[in-house]
């Protein structure tokens, strides 16, 4: 985001240890809700850049 993508493709497992699937790049519901509060901040100064009325 910050070097100009435009989107995120994250997997968010309850129980990643658990995952039948990729568990280990799995975030847990709790790192992904600190992630996007994370991206949320940095990211919210930069929304309207370059936009002028």
């Amino acid at each position: 985001l910050a070097a100009g993508a435009d989107g995120l493709l994250i997997e968010v497992h309850p129980n990643p240890e658990t995952a039948l699937s990729d568990g280990a790049q799995s975030l847990t519901i709790e790192q992904f809700e600190a992630l996007m509060m994370d991206i949320r901040f940095s990211t919210s100064d930069r929304l309207f850049a370059g936009v002028t009325e």
